[in-house]
């Protein structure tokens, strides 16, 4: 096997190394972790952005929260402002009449529709942050495992 390239060895000195030695300086030089300290801290940095995406998100579209199994204000608030018909063919309407056209209002009328798909949007918009962060949560635990690995390896190689 080739010398490692180190800047503190001579080749004189490396020779006058015991094989063991040499073995152990081409397992550490080998474990090339600066390049994960280096991708963790571009990671800790994608993070910080992550986190301030999702929170700029958030922010902008606040009127557009919804919780599971409901509207977010800004449509409950358009909804509030309608006013299902009295009547229909003469009849007088039924609270499922008035529910049933409420619900038809949801596809019919152009304002609700697009609040409806704004809602859709930040929760998917939401939904993606959430997903960004948690991934690069799992990238960075990742690298701390290999880190926390390599330097145990390193503690065992340096102890005889």
């Amino acid at each position: 096997m080739p010398e490692p390239k180190t800047n503190q060895l001579t080749a004189q000195e490396w020779a006058s190394l015991s094989e063991r030695t040499q073995t152990k300086i081409k397992i550490i030089s080998n474990q090339r972790t600066s390049a994960l300290i280096e991708q963790l801290s571009r990671l800790e940095e994608e993070y910080q952005k992550a986190l301030m995406d999702q929170t700029e998100h958030k922010s902008a579209g606040a009127s557009f929260l919804a919780s599971i199994g409901s509207d977010c204000q800004a449509v409950k608030e358009f909804m509030a402002g309608l006013n299902p018909p009295t009547e229909i063919d003469g009849k007088k309407t039924t609270v499922a009449d008035r529910e049933s056209w409420l619900l038809k209002q949801r596809n019919e009328n152009k304002e609700l529709f697009a609040l409806i798909e704004r809602q859709k949007t930040t929760a998917f918009i939401l939904e993606s942050d959430k997903n960004q962060v948690v991934l690069i949560e799992n990238k960075m635990s990742n690298i701390r495992a290999v880190i926390a690995l390599r330097t145990a390896q390193l503690s065992f190689l340096s102890g005889g």
